[in-house]
């Protein structure tokens, strides 16, 4: 996996975590302690990090990662395995051990 896409998935995490925390925070009874203007700027700025993380998850599935749940998952083809561009099997001993219909 390329470094760029690691950090995108370690940006990824802490901005998850950050907003989750965030999102309890407002959630919670201690959101009492601040004042309304300030509790619309904390909602505001939950909005933002939604968006925010939305954007880093499209980038991950540009780069055939998934986000889901805290788990991250690479989706590899045949072509990164062969280093064939086209996503086909070059010949048929790659059917190796695959059972069906070739």
């Amino acid at each position: 996996m390329e470094n760029f896409v690691k950090r995108l998935i370690n940006e990824h995490k802490y901005l998850t975590e950050k907003r989750n925390k965030l999102n309890d925070f407002i959630n919670s009874k201690d959101s009492n302690k601040v004042s309304k203007r300030e509790l619309l700027l904390l909602g505001a700025q939950l909005i933002t990090m939604d968006s925010y993380i939305d954007i880093l998850e499209n980038r991950l599935i540009e780069h055939d990662v998934e986000a889901k749940d805290g788990f991250y998952k690479k989706t590899i083809t045949l072509a990164d395995i062969e280093g064939n561009s086209d996503n086909q099997p070059t010949d048929d001993s790659n059917y190796a051990g695959i059972e069906g219909k070739k």
